[in-house]
């Protein structure tokens, strides 16, 4: 009994490890807004932590994105990159357009595509108008700068990826010890 009991732990514990911790280190963030005037911002974000990033039209000014990741805030994800433009003036680019990609989801060598991709914005809708598109390691969406503008200002990126198989094996080992023991009971 013993034995069968430290599966179900070890399962639960490497399914929650893998939960927690993402897959990337570093992502590539790329934006862009195009209204009367095109402006971006780019560069590489340490997945789980913050960064501000100066637009690259307007280097040094007061056009910044605040860029923060880690564990979704929305049932059925696993992971999350937020995007804060209020600092930027979005009400420049109403009536024009929005891209944003995040590259490089997928840690080199491992084998975890990305399962399923959500938008959402700054109060926790699905954001309208957006076309997403997601391959192994990058996520791409683009939309219209005015949903942005009526979302309070911030997107979230959320995406699932699929387990690894070991963890799969040890999460149904786990189940069916569960199982087993509920029913010798």
């Amino acid at each position: 009994m013993k034995v069968r009991s430290l599966f179900a732990v070890l399962a639960a514990v490497a399914f929650t490890v893998n939960v927690v911790n993402a897959d990337p280190e570093i992502i590539q963030v790329d934006a862009e807004l195009a209204g009367g005037v095109v402006d971006n911002i780019s560069g590489p974000h340490n997945f789980g932590g913050f960064d501000t990033f100066d637009s690259v039209g307007f280097p040094g000014g007061t056009f910044t994105v605040d860029v923060s990741s880690g564990p979704a805030t929305q049932a059925g994800f696993d992971f999350e990159v937020n995007m804060d433009w209020a600092n930027f003036a979005t009400a420049d680019f109403a009536g024009g357009t929005a891209t944003y990609s995040l590259q490089g989801i997928k840690a080199p060598g491992t084998n975890l595509p990305i399962d399923a991709v959500g938008v959402f914005d700054g109060f926790g809708q699905s954001m309208p108008n957006t076309t997403i598109n997601f391959d192994d390691g990058n996520i791409f969406v683009s939309g219209f700068s005015d949903d942005l503008i009526n979302g309070g200002d911030v997107i979230s990126i959320q995406w699932t990826q699929v387990p690894e198989p070991a963890t799969l094996s040890l999460l149904a080992l786990g189940g069916a010890t569960i199982l087993r023991r509920r029913r010798n009971r």
